[in-house]
Order: structure tokens, then C-alpha cells, then sequence
């Protein structure tokens, strides 16, 4: 080490070079919201056709979820399999745990699915279709606009630039330009022409599949030339498509326009739709696909819009409606900014107790330092820029000086009293030795910051999901800050070193009030010493307050995973039940978003909405101001209450790319009897528990509730009839098929118009079908007689047999309920009443149907208990380590008195501050554990070494709180202004880890001021008993540990910063 320190500029180019690599790191690592962590989930989804749901779950679905939830492959674990089996169609989804990858988790059902469906019928295995199923919430949305072009003019103008270009972006899954004008080909039948040729829509069917189908006559050789035959396609166009020729039941050719209208216009069968603020516009959206980046997504599209606006002309404008890479480089920056304030608080802290400026720099330049090099152990090991990774570095900041200190503590105690002038040689060995003697100190105790982190291996995946960036961060900064105290500390104070002689006394700019601190805790702790009434009354209030903690304030403290970010998006999603139709959707939207406007317009920028399916969609409004989501969320939720047709959801919305499960708190299964008695019972309890007020919103999966259908029952009677008088091919699955065209219509394929692929669409005129017995009276040609429908099929109204759901191959009901957030305080309660009245309904009942309340928030408890379980193995682990350093039982119970000390701070402060229970403020009780443990550790161990060197107990306490007061409080006092900002959880993403930061704060302030009192008590009273026996067996051990080969080391008398206090004596003058 001594050539080291003796080659400064070997030691900063080095270091330079190393800092110059972590910056480059840093620019490269990817920046998101949440951890690059997944829990893919996996869709299968497949239409029955002629089959039952029933039929097809005998036949084909409970093979496949049983072949799916057996699949065991590395990489791709399966959690759970879930199935819906509606009455015309399935979906089975299939939920990989943490950590699982995406894309081998949709090749393993792929191999799975696919081959199995060559078993299933023509017409099912053509519908199946596996795909991922996206669990992040955010989305991009532009939109482009112009007062002087159409919409059709414009995203003609605009495809071909946009096009190919967002569909390179890597992060998106099936980004598109959408247009709302986009155009189909409408095949409008004729019922009149149809019924009286006897034609059918297959026959329509096969007419246009002929006519744009060209055909291969084979070739022709003239001489030396061949010339091919080729028969080109008919309809290459509309006019040709009106050409086709179709076959009647007669023998008869006619062209389609004979019997249908063909028409070019407006697509009126989307799968989805977008407004804003109501207006059609054309949308630039994209998702992220499983796994993928949302802000770099974002920011790609935006960089795409960007290249392409100047070349566009002056009218075209745009509007960024949606930008999740907007939200989280705010929410990142924000909680950057509390790292850069934790650290220079932490500076702070340092220059009011040493008073130097060049010594405050020489031990703070240790936090920027390890930051940055642990960016470069970051980028190895794969992990991203976010809020949990960055609230790493906000907590090692404060931390990571004390490495630093203790190396200075030790130089400026062997340059103590030294009157006369020293050689640069003499400078450079006396550092040297002063490095070497706390040098395995320094590594030991950072070990012993970190080891508290080992048990976090132990844990679930959405812990480690969750938590492991942090643990991860604090670790790689940490770990460096030691390697940085040793090495370039030691240069720096060699060349700083004033050539005249020995260090010059430097004070704090407070130290008289420091002085009276110290000799006023040293005199409040003899008092308390001398009075064993007032011991005992405080050991007794600790003990009876710790008890009462954890009985009953822990268990009322609000449960979540983790924090949601500060945002100015709400989110209203809407279900419905009946719609066959996205137009119908889109009218119940645009219903709900005039209420929605007229009732908070005025504190709303814009809306976005989006129709997903027929009976789904969500509106989305910016507020005007962030700071009114707090009183508006409550109003959103009493005003879009539940009605029996609709459901509504309300919440923030942020872009969050970690799947956080967020159930809602109650569960009910309902398992056992046949199908329509589980769902009759799923919806009574369903309507209690919404009329007892118990949960405000309910809700079960599938939909209890009883829904009908228009159900066709052959005539075979008369099949038989027909078929004796030359019916023709004519089958009881063309009338469902005939139905199926003239109420929804039916895609037939594609046809390139204008150089764009158009969809085709066969239907009949709108409001042909207006009530089922306009179905039934519809014109039918059999043969050479016009009949209605209902001759050949009874068209009936039932009752629609319920929806199956199945979980991992169990059939069942689930009841959901959840509260607004004024409810949330209530919610234990609310689930005491929800499970008494489960049981009176089956005490009343008698039903042989389970009902049983579960669970509902499994992930959260289970995470939880296993983050119980590390704070004791953490514990145990502190306490093997202090047992190896101090060669003594006692003295490592001793310390680790600090720990139930910050238990009491902790759930305080949570409680006080109405902060949550969550993955981030245990993980803050386990980080408390390695540094509340410090504290005692200085005066343990220095009251210890007064009592050896002949103090009486009392006076070796007295004393050790007096000198060592002083840099408990800089380790404390770094560490918990290093977490302020994070505690305070100001800005944009900063409730996400405020729990945490209040746990560690909290926890470390009680955990600080009653270990000066409560750990120099217990040891004085150990040391009056135990005293000299305890002298022995630490000899004894140590003698042990040397025979068997372990390292040898003490601390120095000086380990914390004792210089401070010295008073220009040194530690053995002190001593005498």
C-alpha cells in the first residue's frame, strides 16, 4: 500500500479511469420506472364453432390446461392457468412466475398449443390463436390533425413516412397509425333477391373466393419460346368484384351487383377504437410488448414523429396525448435530485462536526466516487436506471462517508502531539501504519452493513422483483466506498498535509454547543444510572410500548407491495355485459365521458378514450393540476358508482412497466355443486355484499349474473321433408351461418384498393334484424317456395348457461370486493363482516357448495412472512459477526439491543406519518438492522476498553457516551438526512419509496437516542457481574480462534473519529 500512496497520480489516473468507465456506464444504462423484472402471461384463445363450451371443454380444453400446467421448462415456470369458456368462445391464460422469460414463455405454450389443436375441427383449429398478453400499463398516444386535409388525405400522406419506420421500434407490440375513417368493402345482400333465387351467404362465399382467385392454365411452347396460361383474378377492383359470378341453386349465373350493394366507405366493424376529447383524429399508438422498455419506446416513436415533421406540410400539426417517457424521466429526476440533497446533506452534516473544509472534502468525495463506480457492477449485471435502484444510492449515500472518517480518525490520532517537523518519509509511514491498523476494521464492518442483505436471496420472486435493485445498489456503492476509504483517502491526506509538521487542530464552527451536548448527555445518562427506579420505569415503558406496537398498531397499518408514483392521468375503466357490437361500446362511452365532462370538465385538460372490445373500454383524463388528484380521486369514485349494468373502475394512472400485483382485498371462492347453482349463489352474495355496504364495489369472475340468448332449434321434422323434396346442400349450420350475416356481418378476406389492403365484409342492410322475430320471419328460398326462418328453426329467447371458470383445472366462482379510498382504513373490519356473512349464508343455506373467503392479497402476506423470516436471519447473521469481532456472547447480545429499539421508531413513525406497510419499509427494517447496530458498537466497545484499562463500570459509560457522542451523531446524522428527501417523498415517484425512507429514518433517530441510555445501563450492569469473568473467556476464545487460523485484529482505540474529541490528548492521557 505504501507504493500507493507514495504514486498519487497512479492512484487518481486509476481512479479517473474507473470513475471515466461509470460514467460511461451510467449513459448506457436504460432508464425505466419500476426493475426489469417479468411475470409474462401467455393467451390462448380459440372460437367453438357448432361445439358447446361444455362440449369443447370435455373434448379439448381440460387436455390442454393439463398439458400447459405441467410444462416444466427452465426459464419458464408456470404459476397458474386460468379459463374462461364463454358460450361461443375460450380463453385460457397461462401465468409464468417472476423472473420467467417473455418470449421462451410464449415459444413453450406455442409448442404446446399449436400441435394440440390439429386434433380440434377445421372450423375451431383455424380461430386459435396464441399470443403474449401485456401486463404493463403504459401506452403512447400522438395524434395528427389538419384544418385543410381529411382524415383519409392525411394518413395517406402520413403511412408511407410513419409506417415502416414504427415498425422497427423494438420495445412496441403492433404499433399502428390508426385512422377512424379507415375504409372496408360492405357487401350489402339484398334479403328480397337472396330469398327468392334460393341463395345463401356461402354461396356468396364461394362466388368471391372464385373471383379473386386467379388460375394457372399450364404453358404453351411455340418454337423456341414457351409462353405460360394464366387466368388473372376477376376482382381486382370493385367494379370487378361486382362482376363475380354466382350459381344458383338452378343452374343459373349472375353477377354479385344483381343481389348486392357494394360499397367503399367508412369501417364500421373495428375491433377498437380512440378518441380525443372526443374528436376522431389519427392516432400514432404503440404498447410495449412483454419485457420491453416503455420510455425508450416512447422516446423512439418521438424521435420518428420528429424526423419526419420537417418534411410534412405547414398545416399537418400534432399533439402528444400520452407519453409515458415524459412521466418517468420526471420521476426519475426527481428522485435523482433527492440523492444528489441526501448526499449534500450529508456534507452538511460532516463540515458542522469537523470544521475543515478540506477534510469534509476528502471524506465526502467518497459518496459521488462509489456511486459512480457502482454504475459500472450495474450495467454487468444487467439492471436499469429507476426509483428503486436509484433509492439505493439515496440511502448509501449518507452511508457510505463513515469508511472514510474512521481512515481519517486514525491518521489524525497518530499525527496527534507530534510538536516537530516530519519528513515526507515519516508522513508516508506513518500513514501507512495508520491504515493498516483499521484497514481489516473498515472491511469487516462494511461486511457487516452488508451481510443484512444475504437473506433477501431467500425470498420470493416479488420480493427479490421488487427490492433486489436496491439491495443490489446499496451493495456496489457500499462495498466501494471501503475500497475508496483505503486507497485514495490515505493519497489525498499525504499531499494535503501542510510541510511544517503535523496536522493543524481544526474545530466545528458549533463545538461549544457541541461540548454542552456531549457533557449533557454524559451527566442525564449518570443521572438515569444512579436511579434504578427511573431505569426500570424506562425498560418497562420500552417493553410495554413494543408490545402494544406490534399487537395492535402493526396490524392496522395499510398493506401494499409497494408505492404508486404522483400523477395528473385518472383512469375510469368500463364493462358492460350484452354488446356483440364496438359500436355499441363506443355509444356507452361516449355516454359516460359527456357526464364526465359536464360534472369535472373544468379541471380537465383532455380526455383520451379507448374501446378494446365490445363490452370494454377506459377513459383517460388529464387534470389540470397534479395537486387535484387527491380531492378529485374521492369524487371519481362516489360519482361513477356501480349500476347493474355497468361496472366502473377508478384510479390513477402511471406507466408502470413491473407487473405489481394489486388485488383487490377480498376474495370469495366459490366451489363444489353444478354450474347454475354455483352461479346463483356467487350472485347472492354478490348483491349483499353491495347492499350491506360492506365493500362499496363488487363484483365476480365470470359474471354471475343471468344473461340471454337467441337460441336456434332445428326443425328436423321438416329437414327431413326438404331433403325428399330436392333441398339441395342445404344444412342446419348454414341458417346459424345465414343469422350470423345478417345480424353482425362476417369478414371474408382481403382486396387491394389503392394500393392498400381492405378488409371485405358480407352483411345484410342495417336494421334488418331489429328483435328475434325479425330473425324468425326472415324470407328463406328452398327450392322453388319462399319460408321464413322459423320454418326450418325455432328461433327461442333462453336463459344463456353460465360462463365456466376454471383455476389451475378447478371449476369455480370468484366474488371480488374492493372500496374507495376513504374506505381503505376499513378494510380489516370490512373483511370480518364479509366472512360472517359467508357463514350465516351457508348456516342458513345449508348448501352443499363451498364457499370460503380467501386470501385475496396471497402475494403481498407471503412476501411479507418471508421478509419476516430475513429480518431474523439477518439479525443472526449480525450477531455471528459481532461475536467473531468482540470474541464475546455477551457483548454481541449487547449490541444488538439497538435492534428492538428501532422497532419501535419504525412502526412509530409509519404509524405518525400514515405511511403503509410494504415491501419497502421492511426492507428498511432489515437495512435499519445493519446500521443501528453501529451505534452500539461504538460505545459497547469503547466502554469496554475504559472498563479493561481500570474505570469502575459506571464511569467507563459516563465517559465512552461523552467521547463517543459525537460521531454517533455524524453516523447517524448523515444516514438520516441522507434519507430525508427520500422520507419526505416530495416530486413525482417519490411515495414509491417514502415508506422506506421513513422506516430508516424513523427507526434510526429512536433507535439512536435510546441506545445512549438503554445499552450503557444493560452493560454497566453486565460489567458490575460479569465483568472480570468475561475478561477470560474472551482471552480463551481468542486464543481458539488464532490456533485455529482465523485472523487476528482489534479495534483501534480510536475507530470513530475520536480526534474530534481529544482535546489535544491522546487516548491514553484520557485514560489516566
Amino acid at each position: 500500500m505504501k507504493k500507493l500512496y507514495a504514486s498519487p497520480l497512479r492512484v487518481y489516473l486509476a481512479l479517473a479511469l474507473l470513475a471515466l468507465i461509470g460514467l460511461f456506464s451510467a449513459s448506457k444504462l436504460p432508464v425505466s420506472l419500476f426493475p426489469n423484472s417479468s411475470k409474462p402471461k401467455v393467451g390462448i384463445w380459440v372460437n367453438y364453432g357448432s361445439l358447446t363450451a361444455q362440449e369443447f371443454l370435455t373434448t379439448y380444453g381440460m387436455d390442454l390446461e393439463e398439458k400447459i400446467r405441467t410444462l416444466d421448462v427452465s426459464g419458464a415456470e408456470v404459476e397458474q392457468v386460468t379459463a374462461t369458456y364463454h358460450s361461443s368462445s375460450a380463453n385460457i391464460e397461462t401465468t409464468f412466475k417472476w423472473g420467467a422469460d417473455p418470449q421462451t414463455s410464449l415459444r413453450e405454450v406455442r409448442n404446446i398449443a399449436e400441435p394440440f389443436s390439429a386434433r380440434m375441427p377445421d372450423e375451431v383449429r383455424k380461430t386459435l390463436s396464441v399470443d403474449a398478453m401485456g401486463e404493463n400499463a403504459g401506452f403512447f398516444a400522438l395524434s395528427f390533425y389538419s384544418r385543410e386535409r381529411s382524415l383519409d388525405e392525411l394518413y395517406d400522406l402520413l403511412e408511407p413516412l410513419l409506417g415502416p419506420k414504427i415498425a422497427r421500434v423494438k420495445d412496441a407490440s403492433d404499433p399502428e397509425l390508426w385512422n377512424p375513417t379507415r375504409k372496408e368493402v360492405r357487401i350489402e345482400l339484398d334479403p328480397g333477391k337472396m330469398a327468392l333465387l334460393g341463395l345463401f351467404p356461402k354461396d356468396i362465399e364461394r362466388a368471391i373466393g372464385q373471383a379473386m382467385t386467379g388460375s394457372n392454365g399450364g404453358s404453351i411452347t411455340v418454337g423456341v419460346n414457351n409462353f405460360s396460361v394464366q387466368m388473372p383474378r376477376a376482382a381486382g377492383d370493385l367494379e370487378g368484384l361486382g362482376k363475380a359470378l354466382v350459381l344458383t341453386p338452378s343452374g343459373q349465373y349472375i353477377h354479385l351487383s344483381d343481389i348486392a350493394k357494394i360499397d367503399f366507405g367508412v369501417k364500421t366493424s373495428n375491433s377498437k377504437s380512440f378518441k380525443t376529447s372526443g374528436a376522431p383524429s389519427l392516432i400514432l399508438y404503440g404498447s410495449p410488448r412483454p419485457g420491453g422498455n416503455v420510455k425508450r419506446m416512447s422516446e423512439d416513436f418521438l424521435k420518428i414523429v420528429n424526423e419526419i415533421r420537417p418534411s410534412l406540410p405547414r398545416d399537418v400539426e400534432t399533439r402528444t396525448i400520452v407519453d409515458p417517457s415524459e412521466f418517468i424521466r420526471a420521476s426519475v429526476n426527481n428522485v435523482f435530485h433527492e440523492v444528489l440533497i441526501g448526499a449534500l446533506l450529508a456534507v452538511a452534516v460532516l463540515f458542522i462536526f469537523i470544521g475543515s473544509l478540506r477534510n469534509v472534502i476528502t471524506a465526502a468525495i467518497e459518496i459521488p466516487l462509489s456511486m459512480v463506480l457502482a454504475f459500472i457492477l450495474m450495467r454487468m449485471t444487467g439492471m436499469n436506471l429507476n426509483l428503486i435502484s436509484l433509492g439505493g444510492l439515496a440511502l448509501s449515500a449518507g452511508m457510505n462517508v463513515d469508511a472514510s472518517v474512521v481512515v481519517m480518525e486514525n491518521i489524525f490520532r497518530h499525527f496527534e502531539g507530534r510538536k516537530m517537523p516530519l519528513s515526507y518519509a515519516a508522513k508516508l509511514e506513518i500513514i501507512t501504519k495508520a491504515v493498516a491498523e483499521v484497514r481489516f476494521s473498515v472491511i469487516a464492518s462494511t461486511l457487516a452493513s452488508l451481510v443484512v442483505f444475504l437473506p433477501l436471496a431467500f425470498t420470493s420472486d416479488l420480493s427479490y422483483a421488487v427490492l433486489g435493485d436496491l439491495a443490489k445498489t446499496v451493495v456496489f456503492s457500499h462495498g466501494f466506498s471501503a475500497f475508496v476509504a483505503i486507497i485514495l483517502v490515505p493519497t489525498v491526506r499525504l499531499q494535503l498535509m501542510s510541510l511544517k509538521g503535523g496536522e493543524k487542530p481544526v474545530h466545528s464552527p458549533v463545538e461549544p454547543q457541541i461540548k454542552k451536548l456531549e457533557n449533557g448527555v454524559a451527566s442525564a445518562l449518570g443521572v438515569f444510572l444512579a436511579r434504578p427506579k427511573l431505569r426500570i420505569a424506562l425498560y418497562g415503558g420500552i417493553v410495554a410500548s413494543l408490545v402494544l406496537l406490534v399487537v395492535f398498531a402493526l396490524p392496522k397499518l395499510p398493506k401494499e407491495i409497494i408505492g404508486t408514483p404522483d400523477t395528473d392521468w385518472m383512469r375510469v375503466s368500463i364493462n358492460t355485459q350484452g354488446n356483440t357490437l364496438v359500436k355499441q361500446m363506443e355509444l356507452s362511452e361516449d355516454e359516460v365521458e359527456s357526464r364526465l365532462l359536464a360534472k369535472f370538465g373544468d379541471r380537465i385538460s383532455y380526455t383520451f378514450s379507448q374501446v378494446y372490445n365490445p363490452n370494454g373500454g377506459f377513459i383517460m383524463a388529464r387534470l389540470r393540476d397534479k395537486r387535484d388528484m387527491k380531492t378529485l380521486k374521492p369524487e371519481f369514485e362516489k360519482f361513477f358508482a356501480n349500476t347493474p349494468a355497468i361496472k366502473y373502475g377508478v384510479g390513477s394512472w402511471n406507466p408502470a412497466e413491473l407487473p405489481i400485483p394489486d388485488p383487490d382485498p377480498l376474495k370469495i371462492a366459490v366451489r363444489g355443486g353444478t354450474l347454475k347453482e354455483r352461479a346463483q349463489i356467487t350472485q347472492e352474495i354478490t348483491q349483499q355484499i353491495e347492499a350491506s355496504q360492506i365493500f362499496s364495489r363488487a363484483h365476480s369472475e365470470p359474471n354471475s349474473e343471468r344473461s340471454e340468448s337467441i337460441v336456434l332449434k332445428p326443425n328436423y321434422e321438416q329437414w327431413t321433408q326438404l331433403r325428399r323434396s330436392s333441398s339441395g346442400n342445404l344444412s342446419p349450420e348454414d341458417l346459424a351461418e345465414l343469422a350470423r350475416v345478417v345480424s353482425t356481418g362476417r369478414r371474408l378476406g382481403e382486396i387491394e384498393l389503392k394500393g392498400r389492403m381492405t378488409s371485405i365484409y358480407l352483411r345484410y342492410p342495417d336494421g334488418t334484424l331489429k328483435s328475434p322475430d325479425d330473425l324468425a320471419s326472415l324470407p328463406i328460398g328452398v327450392g322453388s317456395k319462399i319460408i321464413p326462418f322459423k320454418a326450418l328453426a325455432d328461433v327461442r329467447v333462453e336463459e344463456v348457461s353460465p360462463t365456466i371458470y376454471r383455476e389451475d383445472g378447478r371449476e369455480l366462482f370468484t366474488i371480488h370486493g374492493n372500496g374507495n379510498d376513504d374506505e381503505k382504513s376499513r378494510i380489516p373490519e370490512s373483511l370480518k363482516r364479509a366472512k360472517i356473512l359467508v357463514d350465516d349464508y351457508v348456516r342458513k343455506n345449508k348448501t352443499t357448495v363451498s364457499v370460503t373467503v380467501e386470501d385475496a392479497l396471497k402475494d403481498l402476506n407471503v412476501a411479507l412472512e418471508q421478509l419476516g423470516w430475513a429480518i431474523g436471519l439477518s439479525i443472526l447473521l449480525i450477531f455471528l459477526t459481532l461475536v467473531i469481532q468482540f470474541g464475546s456472547f455477551a457483548n454481541a447480545a449487547l449490541v444488538l439491543v439497538a435492534i428492538p429499539l428501532g422497532f419501535i421508531g419504525v412502526i412509530t413513525s409509519l404509524l405518525v406519518f400514515r405511511s403503509t406497510l410494504s415491501l419497502n419499509s421492511v426492507l428498511g427494517v432489515i437495512l435499519l438492522n445493519g446500521i443501528a447496530v453501529a451505534n452500539s458498537i461504538i460505545l459497547v466497545d469503547f466502554t469496554k476498553r475504559l472498563f479493561d484499562q481500570g474505570m469502575t463500570p459506571e464511569a467507563a459509560a459516563v465517559e465512552a457516551v461523552r467521547r463517543r457522542l459525537r460521531p454517533i451523531l455524524i453516523t447517524s446524522l448523515t444516514t438520516i438526512l441522507g434519507m430525508l428527501p427520500i422520507a419526505l417523498g416530495l416530486g413525482d415517484g417519490g411515495k414509491i419509496l417514502q415508506p422506506l425512507g421513513i422506516a430508516v429514518s424513523g427507526g434510526l433517530w429512536v433507535s439512536m437516542t435510546l441506545t445512549l441510555f438503554v445499552v450503557p445501563a444493560l452493560q454497566v450492569a453486565y460489567l458490575r457481574r460479569f465483568g472480570k469473568r468475561e475478561v477470560a473467556v474472551a482471552e480463551t476464545f481468542s486464543a481458539g480462534a488464532q490456533a485455529a487460523g482465523a485472523p487476528h485484529f482489534e479495534f483501534p482505540e480510536g475507530l470513530i473519529r475520536d480526534h474530534l474529541t481529544s482535546e489535544g490528548r491522546t487516548p491514553e492521557q484520557v485514560l489516566q
